[in-house]
This record gives C-alpha cells, sequence and structure tokens, in this order.
C-alpha cells in the first residue's frame, strides 16, 4: 500500500478513494465476482470444518 501512497503524492484521501475504486472496477467483472465468491464460500466451509472439530484423529 505504500507504493500507492508515493503514486498519489503521499495524500491518505486520494489514496483510499483510489483502493475503494480499484476494488469496485474488479467485481464490474462478471468472472472476478464469481471467482471471488466462490473462494470466499470455500473459505468459510473450510473455517466451519475446522471449528466444528470434525477434523479431529481419533
Amino acid at each position: 500500500m505504500i507504493s500507492w501512497t508515493i503514486m498519489n503524492d503521499w495524500d491518505f484521501c486520494k489514496r483510499s478513494f483510489t483502493i475503494i475504486e480499484v476494488m469496485v472496477n474488479v467485481f464490474k467483472l462478471e468472472g472476478n465476482a464469481r471467482t471471488i465468491m466462490f473462494s470466499d464460500l470455500v473459505g468459510a466451509l473450510l473455517l466451519f470444518i475446522w471449528y466444528s472439530k470434525e477434523t479431529e484423529g481419533l
């Protein structure tokens, strides 16, 4: 993130808006949105399995 700050003349507010804009642009493409949602679902499933202690041995 430091590179974004340097590129925007050390302006933290401008950097924050740029980061938000980039994040929004990622979700504009349907393929990117599907990939991110799938990754989130797999991560949630793994956390659910881990917290439910189903991965412990006998």
